[in-house]
Order: structure tokens, then sequence, then C-alpha cells
């Protein structure tokens, strides 16, 4: 260590080299770090769609357990039949309320189906009889999804449903969209992030 005229031990300094390693670790730590959370905020508003949408599947199965048919609530599966919203935009909407895409005297509320709070998604759910295969067409980015290929058969041996939930979750105009049915039990995740 180099000493001062005085004896003194001489303090160094960081060299402008040094400061700049230091900034560009920062810098790259920060646009990780604001990737990463745009990805947890983009999963948090999926998991409310997945979640819902396996609420309904579950409020349509205790339906038919105490009905025998399950609830055909909604006028269809496209946006405009969406509740609470029916053009879901980047904002969350208050669940409650009148719902203008469902049929005549149907209410969520009948089904079961309530949310904790406001949603980033638009809801609707459709049912058929047995014998009545879906008209309904949903348009996936891969294509409309197959029913009969979902069925693993055309010939509708039982009552169905269909529940589907659309966002714009990130403003751009493209829809995320979850569906699910009485079908399989899976769920078609289709435009995750968008």
């Amino acid at each position: 260590m180099a000493r001062s005229p005085h004896g003194k031990a001489a303090s160094r300094g960081f060299t402008l080299i040094e400061l700049m390693i230091v900034v560009a670790i920062i810098g790259v730590v920060a646009a990780l770090a604001s990737v990463g959370y745009f990805r947890w905020i983009s999963s948090s508003k999926m998991a409310e769609g997945t979640n819902m949408v396996a609420g309904i599947k579950s409020a349509q199965e205790n339906y038919l357990t105490q009905v025998g048919q399950y609830y055909d609530l909604s006028k269809g599966i496209l946006p405009s039949n969406l509740y609470p919203q029916t053009t879901p935009g980047p904002q969350k909407v208050p669940w409650g309320g009148p719902c203008t895409g469902c049929n005549t005297d149907k209410t969520w509320e009948k089904l079961g189906v309530k949310a904790d709070g406001p949603v980033y998604f638009g809801y609707a759910t459709v049912a058929g009889a047995e014998g009545v295969a879906p008209t309904v067409s949903f348009p996936l980015s891969t294509g409309a999804v197959d029913w009969a290929g979902e069925a693993g058969s055309s010939t509708w041996q039982k009552p169905w449903f269909i529940a589907t939930a659309m966002a714009d979750t990130n403003g751009n105009g493209k829809f995320a969209k979850v569906v699910g049915m009485s079908f399989n039990s899976r769920l078609i995740v289709d435009l995750e992030g968008e």
C-alpha cells in the first residue's frame, strides 16, 4: 500500500472501469428481475382463468348430480357472451351484477360459481342434452376445438357442458383462453401470457 508524504496509508477508490462493471452487473440483474416479475404477473392472471374454469367444471358436475342435467347458462362461448365483461381487457372487473350473455332467468349464482374479487377473465358455459352434439365453435391459435375428438366419440351418448375463459391479459388485442369440458378432465390453455 502506498504511503502519503505524511506517513499515512493512502486510500484507493474505485476506478472508472470497476464502476462501469458494477453498473453493468446491476443493469443485468434488474433486467432479469423485471422479466421474472412480468412472467409471475402473467402466470398469476392465467391461474385465475384455470382455477375458475376448474370451479365451473366442478359446479356443473354438482348441478348434474342434483338436477340430472348440466346448466345451460350462457348464450354462447364467444366474447359477446362472457361474464362479467363481454370485451375482456387488461383490467380487472368486479364479479356480480346482471349477465347480458346469459340465457333468460339464468344466473351464475344458481350454478354456484362466484369469484372472490374482481377478475381479468370473462367466463361462459353452455350445455347440451344427450344425443345433441355441440354446435358452438371455439377458435384457438391452432384452429377450432374438435369437440368430437375431445369426447372420443361423435355419438353424444350423455349430456355435456363446455366452460370457457378469455382475457386480454396484456392489452395487445389477443385473448388468452382456457377451455374445460365434460368430455374429459383436461383443460386446454391457449395463448398463455397474451
